[in-house]
């Protein structure tokens, strides 16, 4: 497993866990905060070792806190909502603010209770995970762009060793296929499309747009430049619109600008010249920001609105449906589908085709139950190879 894609989901729960606490300043209500400031500490005190199972394990961590603010925030709106009724009902006001900030729910207790066995879980593995130190991020750009190879061809994309093939996404790349090229053919003029992959945490965005990066039909490979953007890795707080052309440009040039300062409108002339006669495929993978300036300037100085021979598709992924909307048109929106039972399952037993026999005990034991949980996101899915590991080869 790669060290950089390790480092990536440290820096990436880091800086989470900062923008929440400057939401929702002292006295923090984050919910379990505790554990989570305990890892935090873990994780500056200690390097990650690539290992089995390490990959999904930050992975769960950034889920948690995630599940963590939407619950405080459902719970607050509950609250107030509680409040505005309380006011209808004067003579029940206090009593009935008081049992909304004070008291859970069984359900909201479940779900505390499951979540802190989780961390207390997390905290153990990760502060076992000792290896050489990690490499600091002013070193290169490799922890801000997560390029993908070109030389593949058997259709299948590699995450953490095992094989997710690009037949789960079999039905969604044709719908992305149909929604980029219209009536247009691929010998025919160049055209310019702008794509937005829209779903909720781990339901497959990055997964759908890395299988259109490397093996879809949009475009020739031989004939195209691909550039990846990891948004989430470049970004904390704002955009820095200097980090992203530098990025895209490492990927044009082979970096020869990483080690030079230049200005921002010499890095956006740079790229205007790299990629003014070509073909390519431009992917913004992870977008949170609402501030949008930086990719609208992006889009007129490249002029993907301008007639071209060459074709230019541009993808992006978000949880955030207003924000796509306004980057890429209302008619170019494409909402993640739930992966069906059956591939989910498939997924489960290629991640532990090697551990398990699909008729060992505990798989047959757990399939329905994991089958369930996994809510049709490949994400879940994928995580249940750390538990098959620990039920049968010890752990929690």
């Amino acid at each position: 497993m790669s060290a950089d894609i390790l480092q990536f989901l440290k820096n990436k729960f880091m800086d989470e866990l900062e923008e929440a606490e400057e939401e929702h300043p002292p006295p923090h209500d984050i919910p379990l905060h505790s554990y989570f400031l305990q890892i935090r500490e873990v994780l500056k005190a200690k390097s990650i070792k690539p290992s089995t199972g390490m990959k999904d394990c930050l992975y769960d961590l950034s889920i948690a806190l995630s599940d963590c603010i939407l619950f405080l925030e459902k719970r607050k709106m509950k609250i107030n909502k509680d409040s505005s009724q309380g006011q209808e009902q004067e003579q029940g006001q206090g009593q009935e603010q008081g049992q909304g900030q004070g008291h859970y729910s069984l359900p909201e207790l479940w779900f505390l209770c499951k979540t802190k066995r989780k961390l207390i879980h997390i905290k153990k593995k990760l502060f076992v995970a000792t290896s050489h130190p990690v490499v600091p991020e002013q070193t290169s750009l490799s922890a801000v762009t997560d390029v993908a190879t070109t030389s593949s061809s058997s259709g299948s994309l590699s995450i953490d060793g095992p094989t997710i093939h690009s037949y789960y996404f079999g039905d969604q790349l044709e719908n992305i296929e149909k929604l980029v090229l219209g009536t247009s053919e691929l010998d025919g003029e160049g055209f310019s499309k702008e794509i937005g992959i829209v779903g909720i945490g781990g339901c497959g965005k990055t997964l759908l747009a890395r299988t259109v990066f490397d093996y879809s039909r949009i475009v020739h490979v031989s004939k195209c430049s691909k550039i990846w953007i990891n948004l989430q890795a470049i970004q904390k707080g704002e955009i820095d619109f200097k980090k992203i052309l530098k990025a895209m440009l490492k990927q044009c040039d082979g970096g020869q600008r990483d080690s030079v300062e230049v200005e921002e409108e010499e890095l956006l002339e740079a790229l205007c010249k790299a990629l003014w006669s070509k073909s390519y495929l431009l992917v913004f993978d992870g977008i949170w920001d609402i501030k949008l300036d930086w990719y609208f300037r992006l889009k007129e100085r490249l002029q993907w609105c301008n007639k071209s021979n060459q074709s230019r598709v541009i993808i992006i992924t978000t949880r955030l449906h207003g924000v796509a909307k306004r980057m890429v048109g209302p008619n170019n929106l494409y909402r993640m589908q739930p992966f069906s039972n059956q591939d989910i399952w498939q997924l489960i037993i290629n991640r532990n085709l090697d551990l398990l026999p699909m008729g060992h005990p505990t798989m047959v034991k757990m399939k329905d139950e994991m089958i369930y949980h996994s809510h049709g996101l490949p994400l879940a899915a994928t995580t249940f190879f750390t538990i098959m590991e620990n039920r049968v080869y010890g752990g929690e």
